[in-house]
């Protein structure tokens, strides 16, 4: 299997600086957005994964398996798009499992607030950092 594997370490080349902290934040600042659509989704439905369950070890289990599994899936296709499907699901994933937190912070009287704050400022960050990986002359290693 040929893999797209880069020498990052050479400074001249086609290979632009920081291409790798650029797109690394890039995608970070986009799996954002599967993320907050699951937490979205499921505090909509309401759906609570212990309380599915019954059983509070058994529904830790789950998040457990899903939790370590994703992360085995993303690792054994790192160098395919299929692994950032995967790293997208995973974050549907974890705002699915997020949302009995946000539903007890939503329940607050500016709980929409800080919720939402807390997320565009994250993303923020993430964005800010990719486009100073980007466009700084400093050699970020």
């Amino acid at each position: 299997m040929q893999n797209d594997v880069y020498d990052y370490t050479q400074t001249a080349g086609a290979v632009q600086k920081n291409t790798v902290l650029r797109k690394t934040y890039g995608l970070l600042g986009i799996s954002f957005i599967p993320c907050a659509i699951g937490a979205f989704l499921s505090s909509q439905a309401g759906i609570n994964l212990y309380a599915m369950f019954g059983n509070r070890w058994i529904a830790f289990g789950v998040v457990l398996a899903f939790f370590y599994g994703m992360c085995f899936l993303i690792e054994k296709n790192r160098y395919s798009n299929t692994g950032a499907a995967l790293l997208m699901v995973f974050t549907f994933g974890m705002g699915v499992l997020i949302s009995p937190l946000l539903q007890y912070s939503l329940s607050f009287s500016n709980g929409a607030q800080i919720v939402g704050l807390a997320a565009a400022m994250t993303a923020a960050v993430f964005f800010t950092m990719a486009a100073v990986a980007r466009r700084t002359k400093a050699d970020m290693n």
